[in-house]
């Protein structure tokens, strides 16, 4: 009997520390929360012009243009941090910005 109970207690502190162990891992999901918000896009909405993209990175960023119904309509690897954007019509646009191995899925309303 005292076997019985001496096995359901290890069983209880295995589970405790397992859960409080899972929950103070960081998944990738939070660490690409933290670089998303070094993320600036602006203006949005934007003018059909141009766009600024910023980052604390001073890298090269690619940016990949589709329209809502997923199809590719540009693609441009950026080396400053202005897009021209004078080709697109007004609507509603997804921007797939990839710098340093991160990509992040931005959405950006045209007028």
């Amino acid at each position: 009997m005292a076997q019985k109970y001496l096995y359901s207690l290890m069983v209880i502190v295995f589970l405790t520390f397992s859960f409080s162990m899972e929950a103070q891992t960081t998944s990738k999901s939070e660490v690409q929360s933290q670089h998303l918000e070094e993320l600036a896009i602006y203006p949005n909405p934007a003018p059909a012009e141009k766009i600024f993209i910023s980052t604390k990175s001073p890298n090269k960023i690619k940016v990949e243009i589709y329209n809502v119904l997923g199809k590719k309509i540009h693609s441009n690897l950026l080396a400053g941090r202005e897009m021209n954007i004078s080709f697109l019509t007004s609507g509603i646009y997804m921007l797939k910005i990839e710098q340093d191995g991160e990509t992040v899925t931005r959405k950006l309303m045209v007028k």
